[in-house]
């Protein structure tokens, strides 16, 4: 059996004190699950995302353009959305 176990997800990166981090957790040919952190002030871009895409929070807080809606994340939110979606 081939599995991917982390037992405390927020322990595996620092958040950056400038800029943002990336980490990739798993990729294969139909799932890529990459950790971001972003330091206070910085934001993603609107963009088209090809796939669908999930967001979990697990600290901090944002504000999240999906569409016309603007969602407040925290930690513990959970955001989906299908592809070819605008966030």
């Amino acid at each position: 059996m081939d599995y991917k176990f982390i037992p405390d997800l927020a322990a595996e990166f620092a958040m950056p004190k400038d800029g943002i981090m990336s980490r990739v957790l798993h990729k294969d040919e139909k799932l890529n699950v990459t950790l971001f952190g972003f330091s206070t002030g910085q934001e993603l871009s609107t963009h088209s995302a090809p796939t669908p895409a999930l967001l979990y929070f697990l600290q901090g807080e944002a504000d999240v353009r999906l569409g016309d809606d603007i969602v407040d994340g925290k930690p513990g939110s959970f955001v989906s959305y299908s592809q070819k979606s605008r966030a």
